[in-house]
């Protein structure tokens, strides 16, 4: 009896972290297991992470042969290193692993429960209800579609989110007016800052932004309202200073400069036609019935107004919760079940907490700053997305908490029916996740790790191997990451790799008979001078009955078809009239 009652008033004086461990259980569990099937298959960008995490912890450069970047080229996309850098440190903790990069990914993905969680507890501390508000934030983090799909791919804006909720916690980022802030948490969360900053592009301008932005509105709420709630300006400079100095090689880098001009939404061919379009549009309505007003056109489609007409058009489709509640991120790969990136009943919470938090922006401008700062990155690039508004979440977890303690304070049981109601949706989002990714298996690159293995064989025996454009993304690194090849073995093989319009790159073949590119299959196949030992990977509708067929998931879809030469030349019957075919069709072709 004693020591049941030890055991309650254990349990009563740890609820908290008790609780918050419970949580972080549940996290784990959507994020780790069937890791290498749900999403069913890595996509180019997950696969690159990890063959190039790989050969940095076996030689020490990427892909590339570029020794210990800041800056990896990968497919020229120019990625930041924090994400390869962890996960090379994984590798030479646990070995090679199926989806390693994932592995980085689910890990990061965990521990922001935790961390987000006492985040928001600084936040609302002293109030009363700090746990209760915490232990939500935990579990939003937890069970939020966004963050369970960011989690089990791997996608390198989670750890940065993951710093990024450190710096926020360490410099008890949220609340103005807060106790003494001490000089190490600021270094420390300064650091977190910084390494954000080297994981994911968006957090490099934001980070800058906000605590730029933070200090500037300091000084005018200090200044100029009188305001006696206001953050200490010595450590919003400190943490300023240090985390600049810290992103000044990565920010100033190539990489975000060529990144900055693949994505920035101005420059786009799209919007470029799109304001072409209307300009258009413009001269031929007010030419027609309103000659006098044609400068009007000018006035509003010119080089200045229309980056600002696209950007702010974009900024407001991101300022409006759609993304976040009701239809997601519109990629299927980035959002597979197609609804919000957060539960349709926090809606509601939602437009409580902003109420209340623009009610009293005296103490809570650091997150109106925040949410506002937060969003530019992502408008500046496109359409919502995902991975680059992640560093929007805390900002919109806080908004939403503040509905939950308004909610919890009028009522107990309300707050408990959210919770059981959270549970309801987490099991409906659950079943079509993993029916969504698995089935469409396709739309993830399934094929990739089968096809790699399947044509490694013929690679080793000397083949030369044709694969069409078209079949996969990235073929390279699919055949490197899943026939483990050895680094240095691949800076040997790989070839030519030229840059297209955007400044990607990728190798045009691995040695001498990895070929990454469509073969005159008709030439080959009825010239019998040609012997050479010759594999045709393809999705070409062909007579021949072909050595492996690779399908989707559901195996309704033939993705991918193997033809050996030697094994369709045995076909005696279907090689003469496939040849007699092609060679009435170039006789046809030449008498035209």
């Amino acid at each position: 009896m004693i020591k049941f009652r030890m055991l309650l008033q254990f349990i009563k004086l740890n609820s908290f972290l008790l609780t918050l461990a419970a949580i972080t259980l549940l996290g784990a569990l959507l994020r780790f297991p069937y890791l290498d099937q749900i999403p069913p298959a890595m996509l180019q960008d997950e696969v690159a992470l990890g063959y190039n995490a790989i050969s940095i912890a076996q030689t020490g450069t990427d892909e590339w042969g570029q020794r210990f970047p800041i800056v990896f080229r990968s497919f020229g996309d120019d990625k930041p290193p924090g994400f390869f850098y962890a996960t090379s440190l994984l590798y030479l903790l646990i070995g090679w692993q199926p989806v390693l990069p994932r592995l980085t990914s689910a890990i990061a993905g965990t521990l922001l429960i935790i961390v987000g969680s006492l985040w928001i507890k600084k936040l609302f501390n002293p109030e009363k209800s700090a746990n209760q508000l915490a232990l939500f934030a935990g579990l939003l983090l937890a069970i939020s579609p966004w963050t369970i799909h960011l989690s089990r791919m791997a996608l390198e804006s989670n750890l940065a989110l993951l710093f990024f909720f450190c710096g926020l916690y360490f410099f008890e980022f949220g609340q103005a007016g807060r106790r003494s802030q001490s000089i190490a948490k600021s270094i420390a969360a300064a650091l977190f800052l910084a390494a954000s900053t080297y994981t994911f592009h968006s957090y490099r301008y934001t980070v800058a932004l906000l605590f730029f932005g933070l200090l500037l509105t300091t000084y005018i709420f200090k200044n100029w309202l009188r305001s006696k709630i206001t953050y200490q300006v010595n450590h919003i400079w400190l943490v300023l200073i240090i985390s600049s100095v810290l992103a000044l090689p990565g920010f100033f880098g190539s990489g975000t400069s060529t990144r900055l001009s693949q994505t920035f939404l101005p420059s786009t061919a799209a919007s470029k036609q799109l304001y072409t379009f209307y300009q258009n549009n413009c001269y031929i309505t007010l030419t027609n019935l309103a000659r006098p007003l044609l400068p009007l056109c000018r006035l509003e489609y010119n080089k200045i107004m229309n980056p600002l007409m696209i950007l702010g058009s974009s900024y407001a489709d991101h300022l409006s919760p759609n993304f976040a509640f009701f239809s997601g991120d519109p990629g299927f790969g980035r959002n597979p079940t197609a609804l919000g990136e957060l539960y349709l009943i926090l809606f509601p919470l939602w437009i409580i907490g902003g109420y209340f938090v623009l009610t009293q922006y005296k103490k809570y401008y650091p997150l109106i700053l925040g949410y506002l700062i937060s969003l530019i990155p992502s408008a500046v690039s496109g359409p919502t997305h995902s991975t680059r508004l992640s560093v929007h979440l805390p900002f919109l977890i806080a908004v939403i908490i503040f509905g939950y303690q308004f909610l919890y304070s009028k009522s107990h049981r309300l707050a408990i029916a959210l919770w059981v109601m959270l549970f309801v949706f987490l099991g409906y989002f659950v079943m079509n996740y993993s029916t969504a990714t698995y089935a469409n298996s396709q739309d993830f690159l399934g094929h990739g790790k089968e096809l790699a293995e399947s044509i490694y064989p013929y690679f080793e025996q000397n083949y030369t191997i044709y694969m069409d454009e078209d079949l996969i993304a990235e073929p390279h690194i699919y055949f490197a990451y899943w026939n483990r090849l050895d680094p240095v073995v691949y800076h040997q093989l790989r070839g030519e790799s030229p840059e297209d319009t955007y400044g990607f790159s990728r190798p045009l073949q691995l040695g001498e008979n990895l070929l990454f590119h469509q073969a005159n299959i008709n030439k080959l196949v009825c010239d019998p001078s040609y012997t050479t030992p010759t594999l045709f990977v393809t999705r070409q509708a062909m007579l021949f009955s072909p050595q492996k067929v690779i399908r989707n998931n559901t195996q309704a879809l033939r993705l991918v078809e193997l033809y050996e030469l030697s094994e369709m030349r045995k076909q005696t019957k279907v090689l003469t009239a496939y040849c007699l075919e092609d060679k009435v069709g170039n006789q046809t072709t030449q008498g035209q």
